[in-house]
């Protein structure tokens, strides 16, 4: 008797086994995202502010409760982003968000939503405030890669100024904001072609490893 159980014993494991091994083995779905770094409150109403409604700034994206309040905005970016990200909060960047090289001394700095971080150079500046999330989201995030593909994945056309969407810790550049959901239907593929299409990663040296993030709020 006790060998009949040792024996269907042995069968439920060959059986069930390799089935359990195929199912935990089996690689997670990679996640989609587009990170925003949002004010709370309106700088002008004082509401709610909303994800869809925004003003792009020379000091990032400023967002509002209502289609009124922008044209406020554009008036006085300055006071708008100052009521918006009342705190500023340095980051200690040794690694430039645009060309990926080292932040020489010296170097300018800027402020972008509330975060002040430096750039390898005066050129750098402008090309920072265009594309302020991607920017950001560089900083912020230490583990992302930026493929730096300059053709979009779904449309083939020019990527776009902060059209972009993280699939996994990867960074794909997008010719629109709007090809966000085609990329949630089809994220592998979507990464496989921009990984295709990127330029190569430069290589950073070791004592210029990514952003240091500590950061101290002013």
């Amino acid at each position: 008797m006790l060998r009949s159980i040792i024996s269907v014993t042995a069968v439920l494991m060959l059986a069930c086994g390799p089935a359990s091994y195929a199912q935990e083995s089996r690689p997670a779905p990679l996640a989609v995202s587009v990170p925003t770094y949002q004010n709370v409150n309106c700088p002008i109403m004082g509401k709610p502010s909303s994800t869809s409604l925004f003003v792009d700034t020379p000091k990032g994206r400023i967002y509002t409760c209502c289609p009124p309040c922008n044209a406020k905005i554009r008036k006085d970016p300055d006071f708008a982003h100052k009521a918006a990200y009342p705190k500023i909060a340095k980051i200690e960047n040794k690694v430039c968000p645009i060309t990926g090289n080292a932040i020489p001394a010296r170097s300018p700095t800027l402020v972008l939503q509330g975060y002040e971080f430096s750039v390898c150079s005066k050129e750098c500046v402008h090309a920072a405030q265009n594309n302020s999330q991607i920017v950001l989201t560089k900083l912020l995030n230490p583990e992302v890669r930026d493929l730096a593909n300059t053709t979009c994945p779904l449309t083939g056309k020019k990527v776009e100024n902060n059209a972009f969407v993280l699939i996994g810790n990867d960074l794909v550049h997008l010719s629109s904001t709007r090809c966000f959901e085609v990329v949630l239907r089809s994220p592998e593929e979507t990464l496989r072609k921009a990984k295709a299409s990127a330029a190569p990663i430069k290589n950073v040296e070791a004592d210029t490893k990514p952003a240091d993030l500590k950061q101290k709020t002013n």
